[in-house]
């Protein structure tokens, strides 16, 4: 039952979240180009799992460098679950959702 969990928090929750992002950043910003919408889509699905447990360390902080460690872990976990997981689903929707851009050679149908 763990694992199932684990599963779900680290792999299905970013790439929902990816995927989300993705979609909604290719209509709104059809002006950006692939790369960047799908590494902001990926950063997000990054952060949004690792926030809360932030919060929460940080909460705890009475002075000190007590947090320091257990925030930059948690921030090098975003990292890895943006590059591993949102990265690849971001791709994938964003090459789905592109629009196809007229050819360049100047003639006209």
């Amino acid at each position: 039952m763990a694992i199932l969990l684990i599963l779900v928090f680290f792999i299905a929750i970013p790439a929902a979240i990816a995927a989300g992002l993705s979609g909604i950043l290719a209509i709104r910003k059809p002006g950006w180009s692939l790369r960047r919408r799908s590494v902001a889509a990926a950063a997000g699905a990054g952060l949004v799992p690792v926030i809360l447990p932030i919060a929460s360390v940080l909460s705890g902080n009475d002075g000190g460098v007590g947090p320091v460690v257990p925030t930059v872990a948690l921030l090098v976990l975003a990292l890895l679950m943006a590059a591993l997981v949102g990265l690849p689903v971001a791709l994938w929707i964003g090459r789905r959702k592109q629009v196809a851009r007229p050819p360049l050679n100047g003639t006209f149908d």
